[in-house]
């Protein structure tokens, strides 16, 4: 059911994107695309360099995302105005995916990555896909905290719903958004009633509105929805982490995006035990980024 392509990211334009799409929905399949050395195709690299060839299929990301992520390779994100561009970019290619649910997930993946609010992006994403002219995509800094990244929605839910189940599986340094931060340190130092009561304003009406809304549970299993939570989060931080890496010219930042890309890779084959255990090692990563982190080794 899977399908890995194997040319150059100049090749991967949209007329082939058209017919991957095509076909994924009517046959069933999911392309996805081998990173190879430049100017290699696997006849070259078999003879001489067969692990790094089989390395390759097995990390082989789906089509998209790996059109995404070579567009962002190339543009400067260190600037406003770099992560503004390659935003607007990056929405005329998600928008060409036929799947909403699909596009929705890029949109929340690209707003982390870029410091790009989410709902700028999404209107952005229509637009194209309206055949409209994109209107300009501001990039701020710190990342808007209106609203709340989903990811770290979904966390604070289960938290307020599920305290005993995700203890452990989340940490205040994964939470990014001003707001989600001090909304989880709350719940974590008191009960939901207690939190309600000696937070403020904004903290209090958030976690109400929490209350009222259940978490998403797609498996008959908490313990798996939990999982799968708790990957999303730490994969938001990780972007977000490589993003201010990279724009630092930080070395270790190859390194984040190794792991980051295992942890996509086995997310994306709903491996969670598997991606759970890199998410561990990222969240070392996180926490020693923060300002008292000595580095960001894990």
């Amino acid at each position: 059911r899977k399908v890995t392509l194997a040319y150059d990211a100049d090749a991967a334009g949209r007329a082939a994107a058209e017919r991957c799409y095509q076909w994924e929905q009517r046959f069933e399949v999911q392309f996805q695309v081998a990173d190879l050395p430049p100017g290699r195709d696997p006849g070259d690299l078999w003879p001489d360099q067969a692990p790094a060839l089989v390395s390759a299929i097995e990390r082989a990301a789906p089509f998209l995302e790996f059109r995404v992520d070579r567009l962002l390779e190339a543009g400067d994100l260190s600037t406003f105005e770099g992560r503004a561009r390659a935003a607007g970019a990056a929405a005329t290619l998600v928008a060409e995916h036929p799947n909403e649910l699909v596009r929705d997930q890029y949109v929340m993946k690209l707003a982390g990555r870029l410091q790009i609010d989410g709902d700028r992006l999404r209107d952005t994403v229509e637009r194209s896909r309206r055949g409209e002219r994109p209107r300009a995509v501001a990039s701020s800094a710190p990342i808007t905290t209106r609203p709340v990244d989903r990811r770290e929605l979904d966390a604070l839910r289960w938290a307020v719903h599920a305290p005993t189940l995700v203890s452990g599986h989340l940490a205040i340094e994964l939470f990014v958004d001003p707001l989600a931060r001090e909304t989880y340190r709350c719940l974590s130092q008191w009960s939901f009633h207690e939190a309600v009561s000696n937070s403020d304003p904004e903290v209090s009406k958030l976690l109400e509105r929490l209350a009222v809304e259940d978490p998403i549970v797609e498996s008959q299993a908490p313990e798996d929805m939990v999982s799968r939570v708790a990957v999303n989060l730490v994969e938001a931080s990780s972007q977000r982490l490589l993003a201010s890496m990279v724009s630092t010219g930080d070395e270790r930042s190859s390194e984040l995006k190794t792991l980051l890309d295992l942890l996509v890779h086995r997310r994306g084959n709903d491996e969670w035990v598997a991606a759970q255990e890199v998410a561990e090692q990222l969240v070392g990563w996180i926490v020693a980024a923060e300002p008292n982190g000595v580095d960001g080794t894990g």
